[in-house]
């Protein structure tokens, strides 16, 4: 989940629902800022409203971005070359587990395998 995208979630009962903002998953909109309690979001009556206001926070998220390098080591019975270890790469997933007191930081690792090479 992008955690700089903002979007709209119907929450109570089918056939009277309300709706909150999030961000990523556990950032609620309050009306006045981000809150990591889902019951200070605020309950927009109707998804048109939710839709407009989400519109507006998302175009005002600017998030701080990192760059690092990141090293792929293949332990296997036979020799892979680059094509086979960008392909396998491609169709993986990356993740990363944060420490539990880190629990309300969102991370979005974007990866670009296409300029991958082969080092000694």
């Amino acid at each position: 989940m992008n955690p700089t995208r903002v979007y709209v979630t119907p929450v109570g009962e089918p056939g009277w629902n309300r709706f909150v903002i999030r961000r990523g998953k556990r950032r609620y909109w309050s009306g006045t800022g981000w809150s990591h309690d889902p019951r200070e979001a605020r309950l927009y009556h109707e998804e048109l409203e939710a839709a407009s206001q989400a519109a507006v926070l998302h175009d005002s998220i600017r998030p701080r971005r990192f760059v690092t390098a990141v090293l792929i080591a293949v332990d296997h019975d036979r020799a892979f070359n680059v094509e086979q270890v960008q392909r396998l790469m491609e169709h993986s997933v990356v993740s990363v587990v944060l420490p539990e007191h880190e629990e309300h930081v969102d991370i979005e690792i974007t990866l670009d395998w296409r300029g991958i090479e082969e080092i000694e």
